[in-house]
């Protein structure tokens, strides 16, 4: 049984200062309460920069089957991916290669990873 709210590991702020665990939210204790829950993920990421999520409802089973579509996504050839890639016209969706999101103000370097963005269908007016 779980704690209402539980957001751990928001011990520490600012620069220097580690956090002593990953921050664990778990959205079953928001019950509707969809802001609070929202305002949990936003101050994990704003403190710590990542987080794990509980209480989600997802099955183990559609987990793991998420986890080994993943696998052979990212074991296609460079190719495969590139037609799949993210793009303005759908809406940032897609796979995104290695060093592609990149900010020059902040480092010399791109990412050093790759990705694959998914998501609900939405309108065209909507702004994602």
């Amino acid at each position: 049984m779980s704690s209402p709210r539980i957001v751990q590991g928001l011990t520490s702020k600012g620069k220097g200062k580690e956090p002593k665990e990953v921050p664990v939210i778990d959205l079953a204790s928001f019950g509707d309460d969809e802001a609070a829950a929202a305002e949990a993920i936003r101050s994990a990421s704003e403190h710590v920069g990542f987080f794990y999520i509980s209480g989600h409802g997802v099955s183990p089973k559609l987990l793991s089957d998420a986890f080994e579509q993943s696998k052979l996504f990212f074991e296609l050839p460079l190719e495969e991916k590139m037609e799949m890639v993210a793009s303005e016209a759908n809406k940032n969706r897609g796979y995104t290669p290695w060093a592609e999101e990149w900010d020059p103000a902040v480092s010399p370097i791109g990412d050093q990873k790759e990705g694959l963005y998914f998501g609900r269908e939405v309108p065209s007016y909507h702004i994602y």
